[in-house]
């Protein structure tokens, strides 16, 4: 089944953030191949196609997302209030949860021995859902041949103006916002400095 052969990726041990990334990259380029993705977006029905996974849509869940396992079977609780391209990303997050299953323990300890933080676990699986809704090969060549206008990748890879951004930062296609300033140049102009200022 492709989740245990995803899931024989992760080494019982200790990773360090990097290793846990670079998995999760590869855990993403596996699973398009096993789904036959030949096209920059993954479609939902592919998406919903991972056997041995239910997914539901639920309204009023109070979190984007939640994973449990039934017996044999995982079901991936998404929120239906939140819009498509959210509940993709959130879907794709919950699947890294069930790859990690097996290995979080692993992955949360530390050389001493104590837990990482949640929001580190977190991290990696929105890593993941980024590597699998827009593979870094799919988006460079986007990028570099056809568009470099984030609103029209976002469309092509059918996921939310934020996270096609995030994604380009990740990469290194386009620069991370300053974080000392709440604006771009590009949205509020600086002002010229001329010798008599």
């Amino acid at each position: 089944m492709i989740i245990t052969t995803l899931q024989q990726l992760v080494p019982r041990r200790h990773l360090r953030q990097y290793e846990a990334l670079a998995i999760a990259e590869k855990q993403a380029q596996r699973l398009r191949v096993h789904l036959a993705v030949t096209t920059p977006a993954i479609t939902d029905q592919q998406l919903r196609s991972l056997p041995g996974v239910l997914i539901e849509e639920v309204g009023k869940l109070g979190v984007s997302g939640a994973t449990r396992q039934v017996g044999d079977l995982w079901i991936i609780l998404a929120n239906a209030d939140e819009a498509a391209v959210r509940r993709r990303f959130t879907i794709a997050h919950e699947i890294k949860h069930i790859l990690d299953d097996q290995a979080v323990s692993h992955l949360r300890q530390t050389e001493g021995g104590s837990s990482e933080p949640t929001w580190l676990t977190e991290r990696v699986c929105d890593y993941f859902a980024a590597c699998l809704l827009m593979p870094r090969i799919w988006v460079k060549r986007a990028w570099t041949t056809d568009t470099q206008n984030e609103v029209m990748l976002a469309k092509m890879f059918n996921v939310s103006l934020d996270s096609i951004r995030i994604r380009l930062q990740q990469i290194g296609l386009i620069d991370r916002p300053e974080r000392c300033h709440g604006y771009t140049r590009d949205v509020i102009p600086l002002p010229n400095r001329t010798a008599a200022a």
